[in-house]
């Protein structure tokens, strides 16, 4: 359901995949904007239980009661909703700059929020960035996997080029700090870095 759809169907063509649902809201746009297809708001959605149906409107449901990562039967792992008051979904929950600080904060299924000195001693997780716009810090892990290079075919032609541009093109920009968690990976526990984008998830589990 889309209700401005600009073919007046009320509907829009989209297609989910196991990490992202991917869209199509004009189907009268450029097709040879990158932008025609856009991955949706899906974390967005989930966190604050808001299934947007259009521009501006919105179908009220409630944060998605399960498991932000790891495994779907995991009891302990932090929800969607554990996020909903330390994420910009529904409100923005903004966090200060942080660059050059560590990432050792931690998060509860129930959303409690505490600090683990013990991780600053793992690699890649220094603050990098800090996005003005969504007012939240990403570390050098998550930095590093959102500015990647790699073969991409440009125009017919394979080059070696960053493989998401703009960084943000298919996760979306910051909506959470990331947060360390004791999730379940296929059955095993694994310490993870959880952090929240509009439209995708990310996890660094060093091990």
């Amino acid at each position: 359901q889309y209700v401005d759809d600009p073919q007046g169907t009320g509907t829009r063509l989209v297609q989910y995949w196991d990490k992202s649902r991917m869209e199509i809201n004009d189907p009268n746009g450029d097709k040879r904007n990158p932008f025609y297809i856009t991955n949706g708001l899906l974390t967005v959605e989930l966190i604050s239980g808001n299934m947007q149906t259009g521009n501006n409107t919105f179908v009220t449901r409630k944060p998605a009661d399960i498991p932000i990562a790891g495994d779907t039967n995991d009891p302990n792992a932090p929800t969607y909703a554990s996020f909903a008051s330390h994420s910009n979904a529904g409100v923005d929950h903004p966090d200060p700059d942080k660059t050059g600080q560590l990432a050792t904060a931690t998060i509860a299924r129930d959303g409690t929020i505490g600090n683990d000195p013990s991780k600053a001693d793992v690699p890649n997780i220094k603050y990098v960035y800090y996005d003005d716009v969504t007012k939240h810090n990403i570390p050098e892990a998550m930095w590093n996997f959102l500015n990647q290079e790699g073969q991409v075919n440009d125009g017919g032609q394979v080059v070696t080029e960053q493989i998401n541009n703009p960084w943000f093109y298919a996760t979306g920009r910051p909506i959470s700090d990331p947060y360390w968690a004791t999730i379940m990976i296929a059955g095993t526990p694994a310490v993870t870095l959880v952090q929240a984008f509009e439209r995708r998830v990310l996890t660094y589990t060093p091990s």
